[in-house]
C-alpha cells in the first residue's frame, strides 16, 4: 500500500499484524525476538486472542484473565448463540501437560460449553489429557495462518461458522489444527494439474 501511495488505517494495519503477534506470543517471545516474564507474555497472548477472535464477524470476545478465570470468553452469534473459553498457553518449548479440571472450571463459571486452546506445540501427553473432556486444541501457526490468508487476500468477513462446523464433527478432546490448515487450503490454496 505504501508503495502506492495509500495509507491503511490502523485497524486494518493492527488487525493484518494479528497473525505475526500470535505465532510469536505463543512461542513466549516478543515480536523481537526478546523474552519477557511469563505473566507478560500470556497478557500479550490473551490480548492477540481477544483481537483475533473479534476479527470474527459473527464472535464477540473480551479478555477475562487472571487467576481462576478463563483467559477469553468468547460468544459466537449463531442461533441460539453459543458461548466458549479460549485459553492461551505460551511457552518456550513445547506445552506438556493441561489441566482439564481448571479449564472445566473456568467453563462452568461462564456458562461455556467448550475451550479453544490455543498454543506453539505441544507433546502427545497433552492430547491424552483432554481425550474425552470439551477441550480443543489449535496450533497457534495454523490460526495465524487462517487468519493471515483472510486478510492477505481482503476477506474481512470472517465466520466463526466454518470452524464451528468441524468442532462438531470431531469429537471433544482434539486438536482441531489439521482440519483448520485443510479448511485454508481449500479457500485459499492453488489448484495444480
Amino acid at each position: 500500500l505504501d508503495a502506492i501511495g495509500v495509507k491503511p488505517d490502523e485497524k486494518s494495519v493492527a488487525v493484518s499484524k494479528l497473525p505475526e503477534i500470535i505465532r510469536s506470543t505463543a512461542r513466549a517471545r516478543t515480536r523481537t525476538g526478546e523474552y519477557l516474564s511469563k505473566y507478560d507474555i500470556g497478557k500479550l497472548l490473551e490480548d492477540a486472542l481477544v483481537d483475533a477472535f473479534n476479527s470474527f464477524i459473527d464472535i464477540r470476545a473480551r479478555g477475562l484473565g487472571g487467576a481462576g478465570k478463563a483467559d477469553v470468553e468468547c460468544v459466537y452469534k449463531a442461533n441460539p448463540p453459543e458461548k466458549f473459553a479460549c485459553d492461551a498457553k505460551a511457552t518456550g518449548k513445547k506445552l506438556t501437560q493441561i489441566k482439564t479440571r481448571r479449564l472445566h472450571e473456568h467453563r462452568t463459571k461462564i456458562g461455556a460449553n467448550y475451550t479453544i486452546i490455543v498454543t506453539s506445540d505441544y507433546t502427545p501427553s497433552v492430547l491424552y489429557d483432554i481425550k474425552h473432556t470439551a477441550n480443543y486444541i489449535i496450533k497457534a501457526d495454523t490460526f495465524a495462518e487462517y487468519l493471515r490468508q483472510h486478510f492477505d487476500n481482503n476477506v474481512r468477513n470472517i465466520s466463526w461458522k466454518e470452524i464451528n462446523k468441524i468442532l462438531k464433527k470431531k469429537r471433544s478432546g482434539r486438536d482441531i489444527s489439521k482440519d483448520i490448515h485443510e479448511l485454508t487450503i481449500s479457500k485459499f490454496g492453488t489448484k495444480t494439474k
